[in-house]
């Protein structure tokens, strides 16, 4: 089934805007106002977004960069960008500052994490991430794993612990059903773009447990919009786009700006508050 696009409100929960200084950076974009303007032209009205330079983090500095961009995005569009934060098993206590730098500003998304080299065949089993789960699930947050085989071994070890896996390789989809706790994003080559892949998302996880999400800007979202729109009843499509997500975040997706009232506060990580912190101690989190 295929409706028109400005009948939906796209949430893409997947997004990685920002970093368009760093070394790292690989886009076509030099500003965020470019990379924003480029998702609302295909019909994206809110994004999850984490920086690249925070997801592909090789010292604490990139760390450090990558989050207090983040946030620095959220001041600055407000009704469009929700932010997530980079944790790292390397650096836990400056993963734990920076856990509850966003959980007081009222934010509850943790990654898109990323496997690290360091880590070898077993992501996310490090003995190092067992805290800062931990602390991710005593704050109340949720996790974003890129998916792998450590999705399930962090789901079982922390069957309280809400987690989003991102992309749906075939190989790591099974073990993954049973798992009362697992939702999905459709990012990445093995999420929307590949044939069926949808499909087999739907009849083994249904509706209520996928999100849409693009890895944008890797990806362009309008492939994305349309298998979804292909594989999805009307009804099935606002859980994708939009529903599931609000529901697993606890938020109003009407969103929380400066003049709502709701009580969010809008402080922003500058380079100084960063700098002043740098005695990484870690700080407790609580709910």
């Amino acid at each position: 089934m295929t409706i028109q696009i400005e009948k939906m409100e796209i949430f893409d929960a997947h997004t990685h805007i920002g970093s368009f200084g760093w070394e790292g950076y690989r886009g076509d974009f030099s500003s965020a106002d470019e990379a924003i303007n480029e998702l609302r032209t295909c019909g994206v009205i809110r994004a999850c977004t984490v920086p690249w330079r925070a997801v592909l983090c090789e010292t604490e500095a990139d760390l450090d960069a990558g989050n207090a961009e983040a946030l620095s995005l959220r001041e600055r569009f407000p009704e469009f960008i929700y932010p997530g934060v980079v944790i790292d098993f390397r650096w836990p206590a400056r993963s734990l500052f920076w856990l509850k730098t966003f959980q007081q500003e009222g934010l509850r998304l943790v990654g898109e994490l990323v496997p690290k080299s360091a880590e070898g065949e077993n992501p996310f089993t490090h003995p190092a991430w067992r805290e800062l789960f931990d602390a991710v699930e005593e704050a109340g947050m949720c996790l974003q794993l890129h998916n792998t085989t450590g999705t399930a071994k962090v789901a079982k070890a922390h069957p309280r612990l809400q987690i989003i896996g991102s992309h749906l390789p075939p190989s790591v989809l099974p073990e993954l059903v049973a798992l009362p706790n697992v939702v999905l994003d459709i990012s990445g080559y093995q999420g929307g773009l590949c044939l069926h892949s949808l499909d087999k998302a739907r009849e083994a996880f249904g509706a209520e447990r996928l999100l849409f999400g693009t890895d944008y800007d890797g990806y362009d979202p309008r492939p994305f919009i349309m298998r979804v729109q292909h594989a999805f009843t009307e009804a099935e499509q606002r859980l994708v786009f939009r529903g599931n997500f609000k529901t697993i975040i606890e938020m109003d997706l009407a969103w929380h700006t400066p003049a709502s009232g709701n009580g969010f506060r809008r402080g922003v990580a500058t380079a100084q508050s960063v700098s002043s912190a740098s005695a990484h101690h870690a700080l407790p989190i609580s709910r």
